[in-house]
């Protein structure tokens, strides 16, 4: 691949408008005559290391020392590091002792390390290798590049100073490279040629010598005082080059705990350099003024999060392709629209034509087209969705009229979530003989339809399919070549994804060939089951503007339904993609010019994934007022549409651990992580350390030492083993709570044992929500001290105030009839208790009587000086009554 070609197209013409927006002052007072020079700082400004601070270049020189015998054998490359940092810290106290200025050259760092350390070889051999080591690590800022190429044909001469132990020669055996030779330097001022920085009058210094008045210099720079303070003081006006600018500074604060530590490695350092490079050279990239005030956010979040990350996926697809010889590959839809997109603009700077075309196919058809027997089992595989159909849905998804099962109507809105009515309904529909020759029929038309389109796209081409998606579990692949093989003419597949599940691993056992970019099999176990807990941001950063795809034309063609999100959503969708795209243009534009000076992001899947990790579980409250109103649609045939995060969830994860909201299941909550960021501030950062593995879960909170909170039912055919019971935890807030699912053909009654041991009790509120028959969407209700929980029967606890118990013996027990909510049969019920509980001593004597109430006075006020004076709020109340 060529790399001097498009050059013509990275470097700007004198008169253009720069593209990188923090220059546009700067090429503004370059267009006036009156400019004679323009002075750039060299190090982050006109350059930037491969390494994320000048000292980790030490262990990489340490390291070329050794492999040519120029380091002793007993020192390492970090204990080079150790006495390159110590050698310049003395040298730099010894000439400020001395002579009350501490600027140093390189040559007096070297010399103040004894000989040995060098192994019989000389210190100058020593500086050269550091000097060549530097070179190597030097990347040029392609934007400064081409304002000071565009100055210097306007007749203008170009300066740099810097503050730096390089001497002049140095510098410019350092900028004798590929890109920078497109600058010619009439002089170069530093800091350890002259003894003084820029603080001391390094600029008069300049000044002097190229004989030009304050006025007609201007100075370019990262540091505000180094570069616009102390130029202002010598009469130049500085322009600053800011390099981590907010969000990103912040966001990358957040990224830190998760990222790997520190390497010796130049490529490893040259990797995460160049990440934090580009994901900052894009904030600054004038297509992002060109976006809405209001819309700005969602390009700078595609740009710098998601777009390093599908930018890594997008060259680890060509990659493996180019290893297999495969010219084209399905991106399966509907997410695949997108990732189609990326696949084709990595082509040019990767130097490939990989053919990316979207596949219509989805895991609503693979399952329909893979059933050849009509099983009760294999039509149960069609109700494995974030909620399970109803009966009149199911119809709809089989293509098969409810009237020709007469007998259902009366049940066509209960859901197959019950499990009475899903293993009737599943056994009526494989048991009557019309009804499952019509299924059969139907999937196997569809069955050949998809057979012969996936022919027809693979062109007579042998070998796998090869099929691009987000993935998961691979489990459209595994349904696809099921189908495949019933229609007589099986096909293997080969699945590429940027992350899968331990799914994908039973896929693979199963036969298909799949492979995980940021995550493999569920591996790494806790990174991987954190991204999966929450990956609807990345699905619907991906959603095309239109509906999730019914069926397969017999011309191939997809039928799809309408739009079912929000159209403000899908247009913050597309920006958030064109900041994706931006950052790729951005990456192969340095790929593009410095050819093999960057590894490519593929490589990068371990600096990657803490990226996509923190976007998921450290959330920053901006990101979350961002995305959490987004919908989610279900797809697999369904309309039904949730919010990301209900601004209501926050008050529930108040009374929850960090441990219990991550473990919510996701048809209750999507995105627990950030509706803790709006619940607690603090929260977000426990979550960062505790999936970095700093923190183990159950450290963010403490077990009540009340002992279990058990909850039953009681009705027909209630399985025991249906009981929960769950020690709860107690937060940072004092607050805990409890959920869980009972299932059974009739749960009439929900029994509370909220405590073991004798305690204090404060349930805030206790939730239901009862699936019941005949309803597709379940009843819910919120019992609080306020309204409700007056319902609830007790026995073995004393009621101080509404909502407020005290159970001695911890017998105390709660008991709700569900037919005062619901006269229909309730086949399941979700329950959330929010309480706080403190274990007391005994208040009672044994008989479960009060017998003397000056004796319970006396308790009651023993408990005052341990309880918080919110809670005992009551208790002082009952004293005084008692009184």
């Amino acid at each position: 691949m060529a790399a001097a070609a498009p050059m013509t197209d990275v470097l700007l013409q004198p008169a253009s408008v720069p593209a990188d927006l923090r220059l546009v002052g700067l090429h503004d007072a370059l267009r006036s005559p009156g400019i004679r020079v323009v002075s750039t700082d060299v190090f982050d400004t006109l350059v930037w290391r491969q390494v994320p601070e000048p000292v980790d270049a030490f262990p990489v020189v340490g390291e070329r020392l050794r492999n040519a015998g120029l380091l002793a054998p007993s020192i390492s490359p970090p204990g080079f590091a150790q006495l390159r940092r110590i050698a310049e810290r003395r040298v730099r106290e010894e000439r400020q002792g001395a002579l009350e200025q501490s600027e140093v050259r390189l040559v007096e760092v070297y010399a103040r390390m004894p000989a040995w350390v060098f192994a019989g070889g000389s210190s100058e051999a020593a500086v050269a290798t550091e000097i060549e080591v530097e070179r190597e690590l030097l990347v040029p800022d392609l934007d400064v590049v081409a304002l000071l190429a565009g100055a210097r044909q306007a007749g203008k001469a170009v300066i740099a100073v810097s503050d730096i132990y390089f001497s002049e020669g140095q510098l410019r055996r350092l900028l004798d490279q590929p890109v920078l030779g497109e600058v010619h330097f009439d002089r170069i001022f530093t800091s350890s040629d002259h003894r003084t920085n820029k603080s001391g009058g390094l600029f008069d210094i300049a000044l002097r010598a190229m004989e030009a008045k304050p006025e007609e210099v201007v100075h370019l720079g990262d540091n505000v005082e180094a570069d616009v303070h102390y130029p202002g003081q010598a009469g130049i006006r500085g322009f600053h080059f800011e390099r981590r600018p907010e969000p990103f500074a912040s966001v990358s604060a957040l990224e830190a705990p998760l990222m790997p530590g520190p390497s010796t490695s130049a490529a490893e350092g040259g990797l995460v350099s160049g990440l934090t490079a580009t994901r900052t050279k894009v904030l600054s990239r004038r297509a992002l003024g060109e976006v809405p005030p209001a819309l700005q956010p969602f390009w700078r979040y595609g740009a710098t999060v998601l777009g390093p990350v599908f930018t890594g996926f997008a060259e680890w697809v060509h990659e493996y392709c180019a290893s297999r010889d495969v010219r084209r590959v399905g991106c399966l839809m509907r997410e695949g629209s997108f990732l189609g997109d990326l696949l084709r603009h990595a082509n040019p700077y990767l130097g490939r034509d990989l053919e990316a075309v979207p596949l219509w196919l989805n895991r609503s058809l693979c399952l329909r087209a893979s059933i050849a027997e009509g099983s009760s089992d294999e039509l149960a595989r069609l109700l494995v969705r974030r909620s399970a159909p109803t009966v009149a849905g199911l119809c709809r998804t089989l293509g098969i009229e409810l009237s020709s099962l007469p007998e259902w109507g009366s049940h066509a809105g209960t859901s197959l979530e019950d499990p009475v009515v899903r293993h009737n309904f599943l056994h009526a529909l494989s048991s009557d003989k019309r009804v499952r020759s019509e299924i059969l029929q139907r999937s196997r038309v569809l069955r050949e339809r998809i057979t012969a389109y996936v022919d027809g796209f693979c062109d007579g081409e042998e070998g796998p399919l090869t099929v691009v998606d987000l993935g998961w579990g691979a489990s459209i692949q595994g349904l696809l070549q099921q189908a495949l093989a019933k229609s007589g003419m099986p096909r293997s597949t080969a699945g590429l994804y940027l992350v899968t599940h331990e799914g994908a691993a039973e896929q693979v056992v199963d036969g298909i060939e799949a492979h995980g970019f940021l995550g493999d099999y569920g591996m790494p176990e806790a990174a991987v089951k954190t991204i999966m807990r929450s990956p609807e941001l990345l699905e619907q950063t991906c959603m095309p503007p239109h509906g999730t795809q019914l069926d397969l034309t017999e011309d191939f063609q997809p039928v799809l339904a309408p739009a079912d999100l929000p159209r403000l959503q899908l247009v913050e969708a597309e920006v958030v993609r064109k900041g994706v795209l931006a950052y790729q243009r951005e990456w192969a534009r340095y790929q593009t010019a410095l050819p093999a000076k960057l590894a490519p992001l593929s490589r990068a899947r371990h600096l990657l994934r803490p990226i996509l990790l923190r976007s998921v579980v450290s959330p920053t409250r901006e990101e979350v007022g961002q995305f959490g109103g987004w919908h989610h649609d279900e797809g697999q045939g369904s309309a039904r549409t949730d919010v990301i995060v209900d601004p209501a969830d926050a008050s529930r994860l108040r009374y929850m651990s960090p441990e219990q909201a991550r473990e919510l299941p996701m048809a209750d909550l999507y995105w627990p992580f950030g509706a803790a960021a709006l619940a607690d501030e603090h929260w977000p950062r426990l979550m960062r350390l505790a999936a970095a593995g700093e923190l183990p879960w159950e450290a963010l909170a403490a077990p009540l030492e009340t002992g279990p909170f058990r909850i039953h039912a009681m009705g027909v055919d209630v399985p025991e083993a249906s009981a929960i019971e769950v020690v709860p935890a107690r937060n940072r807030f004092g607050l805990s709570s409890v959920t869980g699912t009972i299932r059974a053909p009739f749960v009439q009654e929900i029994h509370l044992r909220p405590v073991e041991h004798a305690a204090v009790l404060r349930m805030d509120w206790i939730r239901l929500r009862l699936h019941v028959q005949g309803e597709e969407e379940p009843v819910e209700v919120r019992h609080d001290a306020a309204s409700g929980l007056d319902r609830w029967r007790t026995a073995g606890c004393f009621v101080l105030a509404p909502g407020v118990y005290i159970s001695y013996e911890g017998s105390g027990r709660m008991a709700l009839s569900l037919a005062e909510v619901t006269r229909r049969v309730v086949f399941r019920v979700d329950v959330e208790c929010a309480f706080a509980a403190l274990q007391i001593p005994p208040v009672l004597p044994a008989g479960g009587r009060f017998g003397d109430l000056q004796e319970a006075a006396a308790a009651f006020a023993g408990l005052e000086s341990s309880l918080s004076w919110r809670i005992t709020a009551p208790l002082r109340t009952a004293k005084r009554k008692l009184r």
